[in-house]
């Protein structure tokens, strides 16, 4: 969903989707709070990744998933990978309010991204707890208060 003009909040129900691995909603115009109930999304919580999800596609050659993703500030093209990367980016739109603590159950995310918003607060201290994570992108906000470990 990114790059569009889609407006307002992110929408509850969003939080519904507990199979979403990747969440994309960068470039947009979404302005509120990011919700508290994205630790619900739990096949982003899941840090022992198996690809038997697109494995079992390919097998019988029924069809192959291929995605574009942006990930560390590239894009780039995931086919049979694509089961094993969990992202969420919320880049440049005008989110306001903190980051939620409940995000650093997210404990399987590889890349989270909600740079360029109007965050304000400090970086949660169980931040480290997303321990796959092998990107993270909080610039051009106003966060303030010390890093966390």
């Amino acid at each position: 969903l990114r790059s569009n003009n889609f407006d307002g909040h992110i929408p509850h129900k969003i939080c519904d989707l507990q199979f979403l691995q990747n969440l994309d909603l960068a470039h947009n115009n979404i302005s509120g709070v990011i919700p508290k109930c994205f630790n619900n999304l739990s096949a982003m919580a899941i840090t022992n990744k198996t690809n038997n999800f697109v494995a079992e596609y390919v097998a019988d050659n029924s069809f192959f998933f291929n995605a574009l993703l942006v990930l560390k500030g590239r894009e780039d093209e995931y086919g049979s990978t694509l089961g094993l990367v969990t992202s969420m980016d919320l880049s440049a739109n005008s989110l306001t309010g903190e980051i939620p603590k409940e995000i650093s159950s997210l404990a399987g995310l590889l890349s989270l991204n909600f740079s360029r918003n109007l965050l304000t607060g400090n970086i949660p201290d169980s931040i480290g707890n997303i321990e796959l994570m092998e990107s993270l992108d909080l610039s051009m906000n106003r966060l303030n208060g010390e890093i966390p470990p």
